[in-house]
């Protein structure tokens, strides 16, 4: 059965609410490099952390910062810290000797533009995805994310794009999370085409204010656990924030 994540949790009802449809895990931004309109100070991560399931993972999103992640994982006591910066290898390999020594798992991010395949960042390797993923894989992570970025367009169905999803998830000997811009109507596709361990999905089950939809949510996890869902239709969200 293919992992669920949803991240960018910003509000305890929504916390509830995916919890509440079965998702795996639970992803806050904390502290997060650069401005992202999830991000979250430890005191509202650590406030809202204490309304996930015992049943749901907490994951902690960071980055840079190794002296700061390590205060982030002691506060929250995530079971997974997600790398989604351009942590280079020697601190992404020491960073895991720590968090695994507090039995906390790690996932690290690599991105890759979405129409190419090209890499973005601060790559570990600047022209071979496969290479790169490689690299980070002997770091000793647990978990390698898969991050398509880019503006045309956003869904998660260019070729290039899954391609090198497919040949990374076979060959960086790690288990694969794809985050390429997925929603209730693309996320079967993606899963059937490249075979990950999980998926992980922000926006692609917000409506305005970056809060959860409860249609979506409960629409992409029936969708990634084998069900039907319909194409949506026009987004009409008048929701009060």
């Amino acid at each position: 059965m293919t992992w669920i994540g949803v991240s960018g949790l910003r509000h305890p009802d929504d916390v509830a609410l995916c919890s509440g449809l079965g998702v795996d895990a639970l992803g806050f931004v904390v502290g997060f490099p650069g401005r992202v309109p999830w991000d979250l100070s430890l005191d509202e991560a650590e406030e809202l952390v204490l309304g996930v399931p015992e049943t749901v993972q907490r994951v902690a999103v960071v980055g840079e910062d190794p002296d700061r992640i390590l205060e982030i994982a002691r506060r929250l006591r995530p079971r997974i810290v997600q790398l989604h910066a351009d942590e280079p290898p020697a601190v992404t390999q020491r960073l895991v000797e720590l968090l695994h020594g507090h039995d906390i798992a790690v996932m690290k991010t690599l991105r890759f533009r979405r129409d190419d395949g090209r890499p973005v960042g601060r790559h570990p390797h600047p022209t071979d995805p496969l290479a790169a993923a490689r690299i980070v894989a002997a770091t000793g992570v647990d978990l390698l994310m898969v991050d398509l970025v880019g503006a045309t367009p956003p869904v998660p169905t260019r070729p290039a794009a899954m391609a090198l999803a497919r040949t990374i998830r076979e060959g960086a000997g790690v288990p694969v999370v794809l985050a390429v811009g997925l929603r209730p109507d693309t996320v079967r596709a993606a899963i059937d085409d490249v075979g990950p361990y999980g998926v992980d999905v922000i926006t692609g089950v917000e409506r305005a204010g970056h809060r959860k939809d409860p249609a979506k949510v409960a629409a992409f996890v029936l969708a990634a656990r084998g069900g039907d869902v319909p194409a949506p239709g026009p987004v009409q969200d008048s929701t009060p924030q």
